[in-house]
C-alpha cells in the first residue's frame, strides 16, 4: 500500500505537464525519474532534495515563471535551501565555458544602465520580493551573482556576433562593487528577511583546461595566441534564519557583515548597518569613492567585537563614529589601505583608539595615508623594542620593505596583552615622510 501511494504521488510529479516543465531540467530528467522510481513515501523528500536543494533563476522570462510555479508547490518549495540569482552571462563567456554558444539559442541577460547597474524594474525583483515576503520560499541562503564578461572575449569569432549588443563594456564603475550592492539593496528592501550574515565577495572565474579557448579549434584559428580578459564576478551571500517566526527584522538580527561598496547604494547600506544592526558583532568594510556620511556617533547601534576597514577613503569623524558604540567590546581592528581625509591625522585617530577601547587585544595596520592622492604611507620604521613593554614584544610583527639603509615599515600587526598601550606607542612613532627617500630627520612631518 505504501509503495502504491508513493508511485501515485511521484507519478503525478512526472506526468503533470506544468510540473515537468517548471521543475525538471531536460538534462536531469532521466536521473530524476530513476531516483523517483526507487523512492518510497517515507524517503521521497530525500530522493527529491538533490534536484531542488539549490535553485537558480535569472528572474527573466521562463525562469521567472518557473520560480513562481515552484513557490506554489509546498512539497517542492520546502526543499529549496539555496536560491541563486544570476543571469546567463557566464554561459556566453568563452573564458569559462567548454563550447561556443548556439546561434539558435536565446540567453537571459540582465538589462543595465550606463553605469552597469541592473535595472531591477525590468526583471522579476518585485515578484521575488513578494514570494519571499509571503514566505512562499524560505531558503537558508540567497546568493546574488553579478557576472561581467570582458568585451574583448566577444570579438574572438563570429559565433558571438549576435550576442555582442547584449554585453555592455565594463567601465571602471562596473568593475567596482557598484552594480551588485544596488541589486542586493533592491532585493532586500522589498522582502521580509531575517538576515544573519551578509558577505559581498569576488568569486572565482571558473577558467580551466576545459575552456573553449583551450580547444584544438581555437589553437588552429589563432596559432600565434589570442588576447582575452577574465570576467569580473562579484556575489553577495545572504544567510537567513528560517526558524525565526517573529515580525520582519531585516538587519536588526544581523551578526556579521562584509560589504564592498561604491557610491551607488552606499548611503543605504551604511544606514542599515550602523543604525539598525543592533546585534552586529563582526563588520568588514571596503568603501570606494566614499562620500562624507557624517554618521552620528550617538545613533550608531552595533557593539562590535571585530572591525575591519580596507580600500577606503574616510573622514576621522566617520571612522570613529562607526566604532562609537564599541568602546567596551572591540577586540580586533584592521585598517588596510585607508586614506584619512579632511585634515585629520592618524596619530590623533590611533591614539584615541588606543586610550578609549579597553577590550582591544589585536590590531593590524597596513598602508594608511593622510592625503587624497597617492602620497607616502605612514611609516613606522622608528618603532624600537625598548619602546614596547617587554611582555608585549613577542606579539608585535613589523614588515620592513625597501632598500638596505632606507627600509620603511608600513605594515604591522599585534596580538597580545596591553594592545592599547602598544598601539599608543605605534601611534606616536608613526610619521608621514615627504618621500620614501627622506628619513625622520629630513623634513618628514609628524603624523
Amino acid at each position: 500500500m505504501v509503495r502504491e501511494a508513493s508511485e501515485t504521488s511521484i507519478g503525478s510529479i512526472l506526468t503533470v505537464p506544468k510540473c515537468r516543465a517548471c521543475h525538471i531540467e531536460p538534462s536531469e530528467r532521466a536521473a530524476f525519474k530513476e531516483a523517483c522510481a526507487k523512492a518510497t513515501m517515507q524517503n521521497l523528500d530525500d530522493a527529491l532534495r538533490p534536484f531542488f536543494a539549490t535553485w537558480t533563476t535569472s528572474l527573466l522570462g521562463s525562469d521567472l515563471e518557473k520560480l513562481k510555479s515552484v513557490s506554489t508547490e509546498p512539497r517542492i518549495r520546502n526543499l529549496i535551501e539555496t536560491l541563486i540569482i544570476q543571469d546567463e552571462c557566464n554561459v556566453l563567456d568563452p573564458f569559462a565555458v567548454p563550447e561556443l554558444p548556439s546561434p539558435e539559442s536565446t540567453y537571459r541577460i540582465w538589462p543595465r544602465d550606463n553605469a552597469g547597474v541592473v535595472i531591477s524594474s525590468e526583471i522579476g525583483v518585485a515578484e521575488l520580493s513578494r514570494i519571499l515576503r509571503e514566505k512562499l520560499l524560505r531558503p537558508s541562503t540567497i546568493i546574488i551573482r553579478d557576472y561581467r564578461i570582458e568585451p574583448i572575449n566577444m570579438l574572438l569569432c563570429e559565433e558571438f556576433a549576435r550576442f555582442r549588443p547584449l554585453i555592455r563594456k565594463i567601465s571602471q564603475a562596473t568593475a567596482e562593487p557598484v552594480p551588485l550592492a544596488a541589486l542586493v539593496r533592491d532585493v532586500v528592501m522589498g522582502a521580509s528577511l531575517d538576515v544573519r550574515s551578509l558577505v559581498f565577495q569576488c568569486a572565482d572565474s571558473g577558467y580551466g583546461e576545459h575552456s573553449v579557448l583551450s580547444s584544438a579549434d581555437f589553437r588552429q584559428r589563432f596559432p600565434n595566441g589570442i588576447s582575452v580578459g577574465s570576467p569580473v564576478i562579484r556575489e553577495a551571500v545572504i544567510e537567513l534564519d528560517k526558524t525565526y517566526k517573529g515580525r520582519e527584522t531585516r538587519f536588526s538580527r544581523l551578526r556579521s557583515a562584509y560589504l564592498q561598496l561604491g557610491q551607488e547604494a552606499q548611503s543605504y547600506w551604511l544606514q542599515q548597518i550602523f543604525y539598525k544592526a543592533s546585534e552586529l558583532k563582526t563588520l568588514k568594510l571596503s568603501i570606494t569613492n566614499s562620500q562624507d556620511q557624517q554618521l552620528q556617533a550617538g545613533m550608531v547601534v552595533p557593539k562590535l567585537t571585530e572591525f575591519s576597514l580596507s580600500g577606503s577613503r574616510i573622514s576621522a569623524g566617520d571612522l570613529l563614529a562607526m566604532i562609537g558604540s564599541s568602546r567596551e567590546s572591540l577586540a580586533h581592528i584592521t585598517l588596510q589601505q585607508v586614506v584619512l581625509n579632511l585634515g585629520s591625522t592618524w596619530r590623533e585617530v590611533l591614539t584615541f583608539i588606543a586610550r578609549e577601547y579597553c577590550a582591544l587585544v589585536s590590531f593590524t595596520i597596513a598602508i594608511i595615508r593622510e592625503t587624497n592622492g597617492g602620497g607616502p604611507a605612514v611609516d613606522f620604521r622608528e618603532v624600537r623594542d625598548e619602546d614596547i613593554p617587554e611582555q608585549c614584544r613577542a606579539g608585535l610583527r613589523l614588515t620592513p620593505k625597501g632598500p638596505d639603509g632606507n627600509k620603511r615599515v608600513t605594515r604591522l600587526a599585534y596580538s597580545g596583552p596591553d594592545a592599547g598601550k602598544v598601539l599608543e606607542v605605534i601611534a606616536v612613532t608613526g610619521y608621514v615622510p615627504e618621500s620614501y627617500e627622506s628619513g625622520r630627520g629630513q623634513g618628514g612631518k609628524s603624523a
